[in-house]
This record gives C-alpha cells, structure tokens and sequence, in this order.
C-alpha cells in the first residue's frame, strides 16, 4: 500500500477532511508554515510525495484512535479461504435454532465488528419474521441459495428442516458439499431419540466424505439431565468425540414474542442469557474452524508491532487494498 493510499483510508478512520487536515498540520508546524488543502489533494493524487512528517502525524493518529477503540475481534484462520462459512443445522425446522442462528451473527457484528451476511431459507414458514429480526438489528440477510453476492469474511448459514430434506434425499452427494460450510453447528437436545438419529445420519455421511472435522454437535436441553448419554450411546454418538462440545448449553427460547436482540445496532449487545449463548456457540464454532477471538488487549499488542498498513487493512477488512 503507497502513501497515498494509506492517507486516503487514514483521512477516512479518522473522519478528516482535506480542509480538516490542513488546518491541523498548520497548527503543528513549528516554522510558521501553513499546509494548504490543494498540497494534500496532491498528496492524494500521487502527484507529490508526501512530507515523511505528515505520515508520521497520520501514523500516531491512527494508532491512538485504534488503540482506544480496540475490542474483541474474530480471527479467521489465514490458510482458510474466505468467507468462513458457518452453517447452523436446524434439524428440525425450529424457530429457536433459526434465531440462535440470527444471535450468532447479530453478535459477530456489534461485539466483534465483524462484516457478516446471515443466510436463511426464504421457504420456510418463519422467513419473513426472520427477516424483519434481522433488519432491525441491521444484519445483512440474504437467502441461503444466493451464491453471488459479495461476503465479508464471515457468513452464518440458517439450514433448516436438515430432518426432512436427508429423508427425501436432497443432498444426492454430500450435505456438506452442497451446503457449502467450513463448519456445521448442530445445536439440539441430544436426550431426544429423533435428533440422536438425524445426528448419526449427518455424523455417518461426514465419515464417508471426509467431512467428520466439520462437525460441532452441541447438547441444548430445556434443563440438564444425564438422559442425552444413553441416548447419543443408542444411536453411536460418542459424546467424548471431537465432534461433541464438551460444554452444555441452555436451550433457546422456543417462543417468538420472547426473542432478544439489541435495541440499538450501534453499541455492543450486553450481557443476557440469549448474547451469552450466542457467544459460546460462536466461539466453538470459529474455534472448530481453526479460528480464535481475540480480547481487546491482544488485538492492542498486535497493532504495536504492525506497520500502519497492516493496521488500516484491519480496521477496514472488508476492503480491497
């Protein structure tokens, strides 16, 4: 990235405009100089260098404000190839999985800041409402057949009725080919027999295909019993398996009028049952995919040692530099 380029996205960050950042550079100087908005529209151009100075002053700039604005980030494995596609198998055409689905993403976008598009199936019965979630808390959406549209690098696919399609055989080769995911999320109650068996059915086609490192199985029961054991032994589910989350999860809210989401789209979701699952399946699944989040003051120690063009692609990931 050459210095104009890095001034451009700078001037951008830190909401300048060519009159703005003439006007401070002026009153820096030291030798009474003044810095005139053309000379940085030439700056901008390529037409003139720019002052080793100014990039400095822009450099510092950059950093304080990304320093004190640093918060938990997702980072996606840099051997994996982008988006990363996390599909949220909904077994049974559940509203309260579909929901889940919508947290994860809703979440990825306001506590993480990441650019995510969340994808569901425009058939279902619950489409529109899913919709009308996702607008309000600002959430791209897209239906889950679309494949030309450009993702940031996180996608959450809503899979829904994953019970009825298997049993009419709509996925001919491999589910997970055809759904097209880095990781498969299986959120369900694990003591009920019909998930056991839609679980083994997914479980045995991922062997066959090679897909066995896709899969997340997450037990969410309405309240913890140890009856999901015996039944995940019946149908050759090994709950010890890297396939199975080692952490049980309270069950969504099976109601509609009870759904959660932040009010406001522009500050982080605060602490509720509903953000606190989502955040525990979204960091199992990046971390199934190889990924990880890192806290506010990982992603400040990381900044310190990267040059400002590496700093910028971070702030603004989505773009092409």
């Amino acid at each position: 990235m050459n210095n104009a380029t890095m001034l451009k996205h700078a001037m951008k960050y830190l909401d300048l405009s060519g009159v703005e950042l003439a006007r401070r550079l002026s009153m820096y100087r030291e030798d009474g100089r003044k810095t005139a908005p053309e000379t940085v529209s030439r700056w901008l151009s390529g037409n003139v260098s720019i002052d080793p100075a100014v990039m400095a002053w822009i450099d510092q700039s950059v950093r304080m404000k990304a320093y004190q604005q640093a918060s938990s980030q997702i980072c996606i494995p840099t051997e994996a190839n982008l988006p990363l596609v996390i599909g949220v198998a909904n077994l049974k055409s559940s509203f309260a999985t579909s929901v889940v689905a919508l947290q994860m993403a809703v979440l990825a976008k306001q506590n993480y800041g990441a650019q995510v598009i969340y994808k569901r199936d425009q058939g279902t019965s619950y489409a529109d409402r899913l919709s009308s979630l996702a607008s309000n808390a600002w959430v791209p959406i897209e239906d889950i057949a679309e494949n030309g549209s450009k993702h940031g690098p996180l996608v959450i696919k809503d899979i829904p009725t994953v019970s009825n399609r298997l049993d009419l055989g709509y996925y001919e080769n491999d589910f997970f080919t055809e759904m097209q995911v880095d990781v498969l999320l299986i959120p369900a109650d694990f003591s009920d027999m019909e998930n056991a068996r839609i679980a083994q059915r997914l479980i045995s086609q991922a062997s066959r295909t090679g897909n066995e490192k896709k899969l997340l199985l997450v037990h969410t029961p309405e309240c913890f019993t140890l009856d999901f054991v015996p039944v995940c032994r019946a149908y050759d589910l090994d709950t010890q398996a890297s396939y199975f989350c080692r952490r049980v999860v309270e069950s969504p809210r099976p109601y509609e009028e009870q759904v959660k989401l932040p009010s406001n789209p522009f500050t982080p979701w605060e602490s509720s049952p509903d953000k606190n699952r989502a955040e525990v399946l979204l960091s199992y699944a990046v971390r199934h995919a190889g990924g990880h989040i890192e806290n506010p003051e990982l992603v400040r120690e990381r900044m310190e040692s990267q040059p400002l063009s590496e700093i910028l692609k971070l702030l603004w990931r989505d773009c092409q530099y």
